[in-house]
């Protein structure tokens, strides 16, 4: 403990003694005085005129500046390989072109054969060559015929008998087609209907007319009438049934 203080005190005594041999000696009044040097003037060198010389300035050669070296793009990818283009699809075959068919030629279409029976056309004839001459004139058929005529229509297979509308006029006309074996009764009985005719009252202008009445027969075909124009009735029968 004592040896402790006592380097203490050492210590502190070595201080002091370094602090004052530190300190300034004397004060600063205590300098001489400086002397100012005496300058004489010197008497200025006269100026000498110098040439001055022009001196060429040197243009300065402009210098090309390098233009900056173009930038690489950082991570610029590389092209990457074009893909190998895929294989053409088989072109599926077209079908052939067929051969278009040819046009058929379209038959000119000849005449109409007349569809109504030869019975009907020879009628229709007749009235129409003897209009101006021909009396109004009426259909006789089925039951009307039998008892009439004394005909059966189930002898025949087509006809047409016209009978006066008026009993003025004894104009008749009977046209038929007849069953085959059965033109011999047909036939009597137009025979049988002319005499009852001539047998009954008739005028006087009429007698000769029933007297004068035709009955003709073409194969299957017979034709009877009674009228001031028979002979004409009987050639457009013949054209349509010879």
């Amino acid at each position: 403990m004592n040896q402790r203080i006592l380097s203490l005190l050492l210590a502190g005594t070595l201080s002091l003694t370094l602090l004052a041999g530190c300190a300034p000696k004397g004060s600063e009044s205590s300098k001489p005085p400086e002397t100012t040097p005496m300058v004489t003037p010197t008497q200025p060198a006269e100026p000498t005129e110098t040439p001055v010389l022009p001196t060429e300035t040197p243009e300065t050669e402009p210098t090309e500046t390098p233009g900056a070296a173009p930038e690489s793009t950082p991570g610029a990818a590389k092209p990457s390989q074009s893909p190998k283009p895929s294989e053409k699809p088989n072109a599926a075959p077209s079908q052939k072109p067929q051969a278009s068919p040819e046009a058929t030629p379209v038959p000119t279409p000849s005449e109409s054969p007349d569809t109504s029976s030869v019975v009907t056309q020879v009628w229709e004839q007749i009235a129409a060559d003897l209009a101006d001459v021909l009396p109004s004139s009426m259909d006789l058929t089925g039951d009307d015929l039998k008892s009439t005529y004394g005909i059966d229509p189930a002898d025949l297979e087509d006809y047409v008998c016209k009978l006066p509308m008026m009993s003025a006029h004894i104009t008749e006309f009977f046209i038929a087609k007849v069953k085959d074996g059965k033109m011999d009764a047909v036939k009597a009985a137009l025979q049988a209907r002319q005499e009852a005719l001539a047998g009954g009252f008739l005028y006087p202008s009429l007698v000769e007319l029933v007297e004068d009445y035709k009955l003709v027969v073409n194969g299957n075909y017979i034709l009877f009438c009674i009228t001031e124009n028979a002979d004409q009735a009987v050639e457009i029968f013949d054209d349509y049934t010879k």
